[in-house]
Formats: C-alpha cells, structure tokens, sequence
C-alpha cells in the first residue's frame, strides 16, 4: 500500500525536485503537489482542510503554518501529520537526507500503510 503526501510549494528548484518526488515514489510514497490540486495563492486555510480531510501527510518549508492560530486549529483538528524541512539554502541531497531521517518516523503513523 503507498503512503500519500501532501507537499506545498517547492522546496528546491523544480527539476530537482521531480527527481525527489521520484524517489520517494520508489520508496512508495504517493505525493501530491499542491499546484496539482490547487491554483497558485490559494490560502493555507483551504489546502489544510483538504490535507486532513483526506488523512496526508504534509511535506512543508513553512514552520509559521504552526503559529497561525487557523491554520494550527487546522493542524489540530484533523491530527495533520506534518514534516517541516529546514534551511533555506539546501540542496537536493541534503533535502533527501532530511526526508530518510523522517522517513523512520513517517513509517510509525497508523495512516500510513508501510
């Protein structure tokens, strides 16, 4: 069974990122971009909602989803599991190495069939 995810904007540059989102189909993960499902500027509020209530787990740069008092209520709300990757100035390989250390703790979720 694969794992779904959710991920907002990009987080590296586009042709490095299809080369990520690759290799996490490996590893059987279905992940759904954001700009898949929803028009550029949609609002947190409306993409969080769609996230939970669909049980994905959120792929994420931005660690202020968290401390906005909607969008936290969401987070809670619907149990949102979510990865907050750091660092502004990562590259692929230190974005994928992020990902495996998360991997681990992604694999404990009961949403999750790995």
């Amino acid at each position: 069974m694969a794992t779904s995810l959710f991920r907002d904007y990009p987080i590296i540059p586009r042709v490095r990122e299809i080369i990520l989102l690759r290799t996490l189909s490996l590893l059987q993960y279905d992940v759904e971009h954001l700009l898949d499902r929803f028009p550029s500027g949609t609002k947190d509020v409306e993409w969080l909602e769609y996230v939970g209530k669909n049980k994905l787990a959120l792929i994420t740069k931005d660690k202020q989803i968290r401390r906005r008092p909607n969008e936290k209520a969401l987070l809670i709300k619907y149990k949102v599991v979510a990865f907050y990757l750091g660092g502004s100035k990562r590259n692929v390989q230190d974005i994928a190495k992020q990902l495996m250390k998360a991997w681990v703790n992604m694999q404990q979720f009961p949403l999750w069939g790995l």
